[in-house]
């Protein structure tokens, strides 16, 4: 498996067909996919009834992960800003790509 905090993509990342949920036509990559498995993998244990100090240690153990989880991101925006990718794309600045482009 690849870096969890920044990095560029590795081979693993290659894109599959399919698009995400907002991104009409953009293909979605293997790890978009498995973060997707995880999200709702999560959501289910959300629910689950457990005692007050498992959901601590549910949530010292996640957090880390949310944490590279933005650092993919930053990753992803700093590479889209250094490689003028948004200009490309038909916007006036990367800015206006994250304000336009992605969903809130």
């Amino acid at each position: 498996m690849g870096s969890r905090t920044g990095g560029s993509a590795s081979s693993d990342d290659a894109a599959e067909p399919g698009s995400a949920p907002g991104s009409a036509g953009w293909p979605t990559s293997r790890g978009v996919a498995l973060l997707r498995d995880a999200i709702e993998a999560l959501a289910v244990e959300a629910g689950a009834a457990v005692s007050d100090t498992a959901r601590g240690q549910g949530l010292r153990s996640l957090w880390p992960q949310v944490c590279s989880l933005y650092g993919q991101v930053a990753a992803r925006v700093g590479a889209i800003h250094a490689t003028g990718a948004a200009q490309a794309d038909g916007f006036s600045s990367t800015g206006m790509l994250l304000r336009r482009r992605l969903p809130p």
